[in-house]
């Protein structure tokens, strides 16, 4: 387990950009960037941890850049409700909580299609991909969208 205390902002935002959780000291293999938007100059991404018990607090990530490393801001957005997961932040980027206009912007990203998963919106593209880095079968989760 990493001491946090002893790393200062540049270590952290490096632990953040390489995906490495400082709790526990291990690279998290379970993120997956779904798309990134110059013109919004934002990207959404997922990275369930599979250790995290999270019930219904399942989310993905807006970031107000589209490279997540120079992010100042993050919305954690819940899959299942409406609201926002807070919790701290590794490096300098703050909790983000969306205005009106973006808001705006949010829904149309989510509802652009995907280019990571052709057929697919952006909010199903970050449904499968978080499916798929939580342990589920990816044949199975996009069966599952032609059935219903």
């Amino acid at each position: 387990m990493f001491n946090v205390d002893l790393y200062d902002d540049h270590d952290l935002k490096l632990c953040e950009e390489f995906a490495v959780d400082t709790e526990a000291g291990e690279i998290l293999t379970e993120f997956a960037t779904v798309r990134r938007f110059p013109k919004y100059n934002m990207s959404v991404a997922i990275n369930p941890d599979k250790n995290r018990i999270l019930k219904d607090m399942q989310y993905f990530k807006l970031y107000n850049h589209i490279y997540t490393n120079e992010a100042t801001k993050i919305a954690r957005i819940k899959f299942r409700s409406c609201g926002y997961v807070i919790h701290g932040n590794n490096g300098k980027k703050k909790n983000w909580f969306l205005d009106r206009s973006e808001i705006k912007n949010l829904t149309e990203i989510l509802n652009f299609q995907s280019e990571k998963d052709k057929g697919y919106t952006v909010w199903e593209s970050l449904v499968i991909n978080f499916n798929y880095e939580s342990g589920l079968e990816f044949d199975k989760i996009k069966k599952n969208k032609s059935d219903t």
